[in-house]
């Protein structure tokens, strides 16, 4: 390989870094109450205001790896049926490129 093609072969081997990193990496992290203004299991979605106002609706993504506490204690495994249109929730995750948030913990605080 000669001197000249060097910069070249680095150029390349950063692009192929970078190009193997997550595209969906979690750049802001989210932690806040909301209240549940809508249920959809079958999205995996729960539709959110702000707590303390009436809001603009958002989404909070629920997948397997999401966890849920109530009162400070962690149900076994995610329970749609213990959501409830009212309730007040704290959500901590990171927001998505789309400004939805994606959740690893939810605590339920009941309405």
């Amino acid at each position: 390989m000669s001197v000249r093609a060097l910069p070249y072969v680095l150029i390349i081997a950063v692009i192929a870094t970078l190009a193997a990193t997550p595209a969906d990496a979690q750049l802001v992290v989210v932690d806040r109450r909301y209240k549940v203004t809508a249920i959809q299991p079958d999205r995996g979605v729960i539709k959110v205001s702000p707590a303390d106002k009436d809001g603009t609706a958002a989404d909070v993504l629920v997948d397997g790896n999401t966890k849920m506490y109530v009162l400070d204690k962690q149900v076994p495994s995610f329970s749609w049926k213990l959501l409830q249109k009212g309730m007040k929730i704290t959500v901590h995750g990171g927001a998505t490129w789309d400004l939805k948030v994606r959740a690893k913990k939810i605590f339920l605080w009941g309405g």
